[in-house]
């Protein structure tokens, strides 16, 4: 792909985020003759590097990297979505969910070189409308919409994961979700949850945890091996475990990537889907918290353009 003007949107807190990985970006460019290269360090401000990404639209901006986590590239991707223009991610976080799923992590030099050879692909984002209780405590709820381009989840393990401290995962990295996964899963927390699909299907069912994919790269696992992000469907997971020797049981097939073997483990592919719950729960939505009482997921097909190989 032909840009002159690429511009880095990076969290320099990030997971594995480190000073030299952005200069090794900026060298490889250079090295290529693209010299309009600019930085764009995120800060503290919730939607910051949204804000960044915009700004650098703004100011001639023809391809955004994101380097973070997924809660980096997902900003960056909804304004790429806005203005229609092509991104890559170069992963700078713990999880690097996304970009994992596409290419492991490349060397400066050869990811700005897949840059240039590759062209970018249509990829498909999941469109999530969130309600809230309304703050005036009329008893009515309001809607946000938000893009997400790995998926959520909500229940004991994603409360686990999301609320992991920075301190720790810049130490241990994967280590300290695994520990933290292990403790929830000694006191597990079920949520009572109804699931509607297209077509007026409808489902009621006790969860201990319930994710949806647009893409899944889950370390160590495979909780929805035909999951990509280019087939506009969403793959919807449930873990139905009632107590600890049914969740062991259902950890050790996970482990040898044999889910469909445990029958406390649910899968299917929908193009749509409603979840509803009798009070709010706490969602992890791309690396994100949100406490929402219902979500509205939809599959937005093709909607981000990605270079994601040569």
């Amino acid at each position: 792909m032909k840009f002159s003007r690429p511009a880095i949107i990076h969290n320099p807190v990030g997971g594995s985020a480190r000073p030299e990985m952005i200069s090794a970006l900026v060298a490889a460019f250079a090295a290529q003759g693209i010299t309009g290269c600019r930085l764009y360090p995120t800060g503290p401000e919730p939607q910051s590097a949204n804000t960044n990404a915009h700004a650098a639209i703004a100011e001639g901006a023809d391809l955004l990297i994101a380097v973070g986590g997924d809660g980096t590239v997902k900003e960056v991707a909804s304004a790429a979505m806005f203005h229609e223009l092509p991104m890559a991610a170069y992963q700078g976080g713990t999880g690097n969910q996304f970009a994992n799923y596409f290419y492991p992590r490349l060397p400066a030099a050869d990811f700005c070189k897949m840059l240039i050879e590759g062209e970018p692909q249509k990829l498909d984002v999941l469109e999530l409308r969130l309600w809230k209780d309304s703050s005036n405590g009329d008893g009515t709820q309001q809607s946000s919409t938000q893009f997400c381009i790995v998926g959520a989840c909500s229940g004991s393990i994603a409360e686990a994961i999301s609320k992991a401290p920075r301190f720790w995962k810049r130490i241990f990295g994967k280590l300290v979700y695994f520990w933290r996964v292990v403790l929830a899963c000694l006191n597990p927390k079920r949520d009572k949850i109804k699931l509607y699909f297209k077509g007026g299907e409808t489902h009621e069912q006790e969860l201990l945890t319930l994710a949806i994919f647009n893409v899944d790269r889950t370390p160590l696992l495979e909780l929805a091996p035909a999951c990509n992000a280019s087939d506009g469907l969403v793959d919807l997971v449930c873990f139905e475990a009632k107590n600890v020797f049914q969740i062991l049981s259902t950890c050790f097939w996970l482990l040898l990537k044999r889910p469909f073997k445990t029958p406390y483990f649910k899968h299917r592919r929908v193009e749509e889907l409603s979840i509803r719950a009798e009070k709010p729960i706490h969602f992890n939505v791309d690396g994100e918290e949100e406490d929402a009482a219902a979500i509205d997921v939809k599959v937005l097909p093709g909607a981000l353009r990605m270079i994601v190989s040569a």
